[in-house]
């Protein structure tokens, strides 16, 4: 079960990864399962080849595996998969 978002932790190299990065990084993971390719932090998930179907699915997996109350309003108006890592921890440091 991946670690809940909440806190910075640092990596064996000494580098830190932010609650963004990991939030990019869960979005980015499970996109590539779904559309079985990597896809660029910058892209826009449309664009890239996402459908609304995927864009249900991606939000069913952030909120499953990630606890992330993210929605669908959230997947269409990111304008791109950052903006959608981001408006996932901006939510969730408002619902806390």
């Amino acid at each position: 079960m991946p670690e809940q978002f909440g806190v910075a932790i640092t990596t064996g190299s000494g580098a830190t990864v932010s609650d963004d990065e990991r939030a990019l990084g869960a979005i980015l993971h499970l996109l590539a399962e779904l559309l079985g390719k990597n896809l660029p932090p910058s892209g826009n998930f449309f664009e890239l080849g996402g459908s609304s179907l995927d864009a249900v699915d991606l939000v069913a997996m952030l909120r499953g595996e990630y606890q992330l109350d993210v929605s669908l309003e959230d997947v269409f108006s990111a304008a791109s998969l950052e903006q959608l890592a981001a408006r996932c921890i901006a939510f969730g440091e408002h619902s806390s």
